[in-house]
């Protein structure tokens, strides 16, 4: 049952629960007398953002059943009560501000929808707290975050299928077309993008801080992984990139990537000095290659393998692969799938407080840490 339809559901109620969130961005038709949105807000007009999803609607399936919905920057929730009202079977919306989450959780309750909202950032997502979702939404986000690489990164972790990205863009006569320039002594492409300056005290959710040009968004897209980009001009400083991770582009052997987020179920392991210290990880796929299963072919070149460092308590190396330990795969690993790992292997000889850093290794070829990868730290407590 809906609070819409509890003890405290009348209309003047309801209107007062409102009001107390005003100011609000998003226009979402709560019922009779029940109106979100007073007038513009923010230079958005009253009725937004009808009109962008009016424009994103013959980018989406007609029909969501039987999928999942993920909307980053969700504000006041509108996308995600529409994505549920086309039939998605999870719809999770996340924001920053605490403000909105409280406006679209309100909503969810008047209009009696089963959708989730999350109060984290962008840069919080991670395929092991959320999940992979087969539609994730970035609606006017990107120009507001400071660092638009990293959320593009989050986003291409937590997307199974395809991530729509509206944003506002430089209109072209700014920027001039891409040209090849030598960088180093290597020829590249460049692409023209653009820093905001703010005052020194700006709020980055609040603030925008980066301003791409059609062509730099959709490179950046790319580079993060997503091997279909579609851009579509919505006028001249707004523009759609509909994103597609394909077989196709995982097939491609020029934009394959290994990288990899790793979880211990333990945050300290305590063993005695030599003894076996025994502990599971759980491994995520977040790249587009897939990695074959390895056991039996832990001396073949770029066989995907499980390696570990010993580091004491201040980070400083004690021993770079420790033990020269090789955990492999007991299966294959795709794009967006996970494994468990075993970690087996034996103790420090002294007592004290060490770190485990645990990455995996393309064997003969380079760690995951080379091309970008973050490597897992465990807490090790080794008594004498």
């Amino acid at each position: 049952m809906s609070e819409n339809s509890g003890p405290d559901a009348n209309p003047r109620s309801l209107l007062a629960r409102i009001r107390a969130l005003d100011p609000w961005f998003h226009d979402i038709d709560l019922g009779p007398e029940l109106k979100t949105k007073l007038g513009p807000c923010a230079d958005e007009p009253s009725d937004h953002p009808k009109p962008t999803w009016e424009l994103l609607k013959p980018y989406l399936p007609a029909d969501l059943s039987g999928q999942s919905v993920l909307d980053v920057g969700c504000n006041a929730g509108f996308y995600s009560f529409e994505a549920k009202r086309l039939g998605a079977n999870r719809v999770l919306g996340v924001d920053v501000q605490r403000r909105e989450i409280a406006q679209a959780r309100l909503a969810a309750q008047i209009l009696g929808l089963d959708v989730t909202f999350q109060r984290t950032s962008v840069y919080d997502l991670s395929i092991a707290d959320v999940g992979q979702f087969d539609l994730v939404l970035a609606l006017g986000l990107l120009y507001h975050c400071r660092h638009p690489l990293l959320a593009l990164e989050r986003l291409f972790e937590v997307t199974r299928g395809t991530l729509i990205v509206e944003s506002a863009v430089a209109p072209e006569e700014w920027t001039g077309p891409p040209q090849a320039r030598s960088i180093g002594g290597l020829v590249r492409r460049l692409v023209p993008a653009f820093y905001i300056e703010n005052d020194p005290d700006a709020a980055e959710a609040v603030y925008n801080w980066f301003l791409p040009s059609p062509a730099s968004l959709a490179a950046l897209l790319r580079g993060v992984g997503f091997g279909g980009v579609t851009h579509v001009a919505v006028s001249e400083q707004r523009s759609l990139f509909v994103c597609t991770r394909n077989a196709d582009a995982r097939s491609d052997t020029r934009v394959k990537s290994y990288k990899a987020r790793l979880v211990a179920r333990e945050a300290v392991v305590s063993t005695p000095a030599s003894d076996v210290i025994a502990f599971t990880v759980r491994v995520w796929n977040l790249g587009t290659a897939t990695w074959e299963a390895s056991i039996g072919r832990e001396e073949e070149r770029g066989a995907v393998l499980l390696g570990v460092h010993l580091l004491d308590a201040a980070e400083n190396v004690l021993e770079w692969d420790f033990r020269r330990y090789r955990g492999a795969l007991s299966r294959t690993v795709r794009p967006g799938e996970w494994i468990d790992m075993e970690v087996r292997l034996t103790a420090p000889k002294s007592a004290g407080q060490y770190l485990l850093e645990l990455d995996l290794v393309r064997e003969f070829e380079g760690w995951f840490e080379d091309v970008g990868g973050t490597p897992l730290k465990v807490d090790l407590d080794v008594r004498g």
